[in-house]
């Protein structure tokens, strides 16, 4: 968790010193308009902690998550966008409480989700472009070393900073969050229930826009 604080921090930090001196950039936003697509593509780590319960047993198991997020996005606007991510994950998973005796296994998990995203052109920081989105869709996991896994509905939302390096280039950096509701999660010993079924983390990636009128 400690590891996790570290890493917002430190990019908190890289974040406001972006907003505090938009003249390192040579460029703006103007290759983003009505029509404009975008490709993105960005990377995480985290570590988080779920709390499980099946029958009379509880406990649950900690991850050390590491994400990519394949991205793509269209300008209705200039400031409004559809799009899709797929976020493909592996989690190092270690079990506690009673089920500490599972030891430590991979879970592989795949998030496919729609998003509208909100962009916010900023005048006195043209290089800057911060965005906020909403987006839900489909969930599912699979567990390499225990027989198991399961699926469901996901949502949530975002909040992310792009940095623009070229006139069609820019540096991400974006906050994820998403809600899960598993259903049929189960093993061949037996069903489990997922108590507080969330995901979030700080992706850092990159994207490049094209077409469009600017």
């Amino acid at each position: 968790m400690k590891k996790f604080r570290g890493t917002v921090l430190v990019l908190a930090l890289l974040a406001s010193a972006l907003v505090a001196f938009p003249t390192w950039a040579k460029v703006d936003q103007a290759a983003v308009g009505k029509g404009t697509s975008e490709l993105g593509l960005a990377f995480s780590w985290m570590q988080q902690h779920y709390t499980v319960e099946t029958g009379h047993a509880t406990g649950g198991f900690t991850t050390s998550t590491y994400s990519s997020n394949l991205a793509y996005g269209y300008f209705l606007t200039k400031a409004l966008e559809l799009g899709v991510n797929w976020i493909y994950s592996a989690d190092w998973t270690k079990w506690t409480g009673d089920f500490s005796g599972l030891g430590t296994s991979w879970i592989l998990r795949q998030l496919l989700e729609g998003r509208v995203t909100y962009n916010f052109n900023l005048k006195g920081a043209p290089a800057l472009l911060p965005y906020i989105a909403a987006k839900g869709g489909w969930f599912s996991y699979h567990e390499t070393t225990q027989t198991g896994g399961g699926s469901g509905g996901a949502y949530g939302g975002a909040v992310g900073l792009r940095y623009f390096v070229s006139r069609q280039g820019a540096l991400n950096l974006e906050f994820d969050y998403d809600a899960i509701s598993p259903s049929n999660l189960k093993y061949d010993w037996g069903h489990i229930h997922l108590k507080n079924a969330s995901n979030m983390g700080v992706f850092v990636g990159t994207s490049i826009f094209f077409g469009g009128k600017k």
